[in-house]
């Protein structure tokens, strides 16, 4: 996976449109924490995806993006149906478009979103429910939930981050 850098982030955001004077203070703040933590060599790869993904909920709010989703899927470590240790996907984005396509979602739910979900809720599920349960599962819980903030993966995959 190509590394994702805070220069490309601000163009994409700016070329979408999402920059405005405030939001650039904003993130002018952060990166100052951030290079502060990098100036003492306390800034882990970790410490930087943490500032990436702030920066990107900053310009584009609680949704994901191919790099993003990627790289939190690649973190994904579960025991599998036959008792195996797995990590990443278990389904592609073009299988969960495939699966899911005719589904309503809320606004601003991203492919990448969908991506996330699905994969996230299969490494917890596969081993008692069968793959048609867990995609019907995994659309009602995080994508049905009518109490529930918006962008609910995004928030989801921070919590439940070692």
């Amino acid at each position: 996976m190509k590394e994702y850098s805070y220069d490309s982030m601000l163009e994409e955001a700016k070329a979408a449109g999402v920059v405005s004077e405030q939001k650039m203070w904003a993130s002018a703040c952060m990166a100052a924490k951030y290079m502060a933590m990098a100036q003492r060599g306390e800034l882990s790869k970790e410490g930087y995806w943490k500032f990436m993904r702030e920066q990107h909920e900053l310009f584009y709010g609680p949704h994901y993006n191919e790099d993003f989703a990627r790289y939190d899927v690649a973190q994904i470590r579960y025991t599998g149906k036959s008792g195996d240790r797995r990590s990443g996907e278990y389904w592609s984005k073009a299988q969960i478009e495939e699966a899911t396509k005719g589904l309503a979602f809320p606004s601003g739910t991203t492919c990448w979103d969908k991506y996330v979900a699905f994969n996230a809720f299969y490494s917890d599920m596969c081993q008692v429910l069968d793959d048609e349960t867990i995609l019907k599962a995994a659309y009602k819980y995080f994508f049905q939930d009518e109490d529930a903030a918006e962008g609910k993966i995004w928030h989801y995959m921070q919590a439940v981050k070692k």
